[in-house]
């Protein structure tokens, strides 16, 4: 699965794609199976289980992200733009944090009126922002900043 050359055309983005899932599917495979063989093959609720992953899935998925890192993320021109990603992630954030949980969507809303701390409320901000794409991270921003 593991792709040998790459020339930017759609037939390379496809097989990209298709070997991110490859290995997005076998890195998930090798934690669930770690995990049923800690906590057993009952439901694995929240606070029932927790994950468990294997020490060759830990290194090989730092050695992904350390070339990712190198090649993607660190590389020239990515400071400014990393920079004002933040700043847009942070002021959505705390736009959604005054809200008191008004702006969240349905899904999110439920979650934050069961909220115990300040901690979870975070958290479930993270969450909500984790679950817009670019495009409506960008929506959100200009309706709530």
């Amino acid at each position: 699965m593991w792709v040998r050359s790459f020339d930017g055309s759609l037939a390379g983005l496809s097989q990209v794609k298709a070997m991110t899932s490859w290995l997005i599917g076998r890195f998930c495979n090798a934690v669930e199976d770690a995990t049923r063989a800690r906590f057993g093959t009952g439901p694995l609720t929240r606070y029932g289980a927790s994950l468990a992953v294997p020490r060759a899935t830990r290194l090989e998925v730092a050695m992904l992200k350390a070339i990712t890192a190198h090649y993607v993320m660190f590389r020239k021109g990515t400071e400014q733009f990393y920079a004002e990603q933040r700043a847009l992630l942070l002021s959505v954030a705390e736009a959604l944090m005054e809200s008191d949980g008004h702006r969240l969507q349905p899904w999110a809303r439920a979650i934050w009126e069961s909220a115990q701390s300040s901690d979870e409320r975070r958290r479930l901000i993270a969450d909500q922002i984790a679950s817009l794409t670019d495009s409506s991270l960008q929506s959100w921003h200009a309706d709530l900043v």
